[in-house]
């Protein structure tokens, strides 16, 4: 993950509040496939887009955005709005749907 949105750490800490969550609902080691599915229907997409719009972000500070160039009042308005996904994530619901997608594998 690039650094230009300060998610690397966050994602970590996000990877492991689900997976404690998550693990201890694993009553023994032959679930465990099932709930690292569960985690990885779940977490993936959304480690996918900071990847992804991290990258973005990083077009956007160097000048390099084809949309936006050096014109930093569109880069001011670009940021000003871009991370509202990351920051507003309810993590209780993320929690409650891995376990759900996880007792419903079983």
């Amino acid at each position: 993950m690039t650094p230009f949105q300060g998610q690397g750490a966050s994602q970590a800490v996000e990877d492991a509040l689900v997976l404690v969550n998550l693990f201890g609902h694993v009553r023994d080691a032959t679930t465990a496939p099932k709930a690292l599915a569960a985690y990885d229907q779940i977490r993936r997409p959304r480690k996918q887009r900071a990847t992804e719009t991290s990258l973005e972000v990083g077009r956007l500070v160097t000048f390099m955005d084809p949309d936006v160039g050096d014109d930093l009042d569109k880069i001011r308005e670009e940021l000003d709005t871009r991370m509202h996904w990351l920051w507003n994530r309810d993590l209780t619901a993320q929690n409650e749907a891995v376990v759900r997608l996880f007792k419903e594998s079983l």
